[in-house]
């Protein structure tokens, strides 16, 4: 049932192409229902869709009304959206969300996914101010302009809710999601990397262009202004790729309706090419390490799990892995006959709601968990017995410096990590973990494994490397 919903989403997506100018199009296929994240929405959770299926609606209603509120205000008051060009434009360049990304020495822009070096050109763009010290602001997207985009986005919505077969409540389901993303002018930042990107094309001789993310929202703008200019395109997995991280999955109804998808592709080892290939048939695949991944290639297995002093428990940033994560914490303090020493480590974005919040202060307060505070995350990792978590990418630097892990499973959410089949590594139900599972799991970590699954045996792609392999 799921993969049917992602296939009926991507014909909403293609039918609304086929009804949307041509400029549109780029900015379609990073809508939230071409992207199909579940980090951002519950819709495209199979489970929490079947089991809350009346909830769901009532939260895409409402999130659609409060879309109407969020672009008057935008409207209103303009974010302050900007761009800024780094190193000299030869024949590549590499585009960087500036919440990746961080000034750096003198006149320079660094981001720990792509190494470069100084004259290596960059385009940064997001809010001005994180854009570094040659920040320039876009010239704010008219009113009129923006209700010109949300008028032809509406019909677009409609026509395709008509054009498809399926579902009414799915159907609908769709539309809701579709409109609180045109309502709340989500689109506009992409418009500016679109309009930008077009400009830079236009009078420099781009010949390669690479992206820090590889099916983003704002990669599959960049892919499509490349097809269309006939520049090849180029990317590297920067985390876990796993079948629950539905961005990477496109269906034919969206590419025979011009989504691009990158020319070259690096990847951690040959399960992740195996999984994607089929919807990436034109890629060519390369095996390569990540630059965030990259520095823990020297590193050794910190002293054994038994010495830690506390079992961690890891969030990250999706509102739905807090509530697996402290929801399972707090169901094993509940049951637990013993004292165990526990210690939280939250995301430092994370937004559990207030509810759970409330609860993670009492219980800091009363005394019965610690909250990480400013110790570093390898400094937690190392003094914790083993790992617990659901879906941040913090289990699999457990792994690489020999910490245990145990990953917890919810009927409601995807999966976002995959370490089936690994050593070291307890899968457990959210509400099923107990005291004795967690002083009795003993299971060692194979560091060797754990550096090839995440990619660690290959060369690191830097710069020079993701836009000349052959180097």
């Amino acid at each position: 049932m799921g993969t049917d919903f992602q296939r009926l989403a991507a014909r909403f997506v293609g039918a609304a192409v086929g009804a949307a100018s041509r400029d549109l199009v780029p900015l379609i296929f990073s809508s939230s229902v071409s992207v199909r994240s579940p980090d951002a929405s519950n819709l495209w959770h199979s489970g929490y869709r079947q089991r809350h299926l009346f909830k769901l609606f009532f939260q895409l209603l409402i999130a659609s009304v409060t879309g109407l509120l969020k672009g008057l205000m935008r409207t209103l008051r303009p974010p302050r959206f900007g761009y800024g060009l780094y190193g000299t434009i030869k024949d590549s360049i590499l585009i960087v969300t500036s919440e990746c990304g961080y000034a750096a020495a003198g006149d320079s822009y660094k981001t720990k996914y792509v190494d470069t070096d100084d004259d290596d050109a960059m385009l940064v763009v997001g809010p001005v101010q994180q854009c570094g010290s040659r920040a320039k602001l876009f010239i704010p997207i008219s009113a009129l302009a923006s209700l010109r985009i949300v008028c032809i986005m509406t019909v677009c919505g409609i026509y395709a809710f008509f054009k498809i077969r399926g579902s009414i409540v799915s159907r609908a389901l769709i539309l809701l999601e579709w409109y609180s993303w045109v309502f709340s002018l989500q689109w506009q930042r992409n418009l500016y990397l679109q309009r930008i990107l077009n400009e830079i094309i236009e009078h420099r001789r781009i010949k390669k262009i690479g992206c820090i993310h590889e099916m983003h929202s704002y990669a599959r703008v960049v892919w499509h202004i490349a097809s269309k200019h006939d520049i090849r395109t180029y990317t590297v997995q920067h985390a876990s790729v796993s079948s629950g991280k539905l961005w990477y999955f496109s269906y034919p109804e969206e590419t025979l309706q011009g989504l691009a998808l990158p020319d070259v592709f690096y990847a951690f080892e040959e399960r992740v090419i195996r999984l994607l290939k089929p919807y990436f048939p034109k890629t060519t695949f390369l095996m390569g390490c990540s630059c965030r991944y990259s520095q823990w290639k020297s590193s050794r297995p910190e002293p054994a799990g038994k010495d830690g002093h506390y079992y961690l428990f890891v969030s990250g940033l999706a509102r739905f892995d807090n509530e697996a994560v402290i929801g399972s914490l707090r169901d094993l303090l509940k049951k637990s006959n013993v004292s165990l020493p526990l210690r939280l480590r939250m995301h430092s974005h994370a937004e559990p709601g207030r509810e759970l919040r409330r609860w993670v202060d009492q219980s800091r307060s009363s005394g019965a968990i610690e909250v990480s505070g400013d110790t570093s995350l390898r400094s937690d990792i190392a003094g914790a017995v083993s790992v617990i978590g659901m879906s941040t990418t913090v289990l699999e630097e457990a792994l690489l410096i020999g910490r245990p892990v145990v990953q917890l499973n919810h009927p409601d959410y995807l999966s976002y990590i995959d370490l089936d089949g690994m050593s070291g590594v307890m899968h457990v139900a959210y509400d099923e973990l107990t005291d004795e599972l967690l002083r009795s799991f003993d299971d060692p970590v194979k560091q060797d494994e754990a550096k090839e699954r995440f990619g660690l045996t290959h060369s690191t792609v830097d710069y020079k490397k993701l836009f000349y392999p052959a180097a």
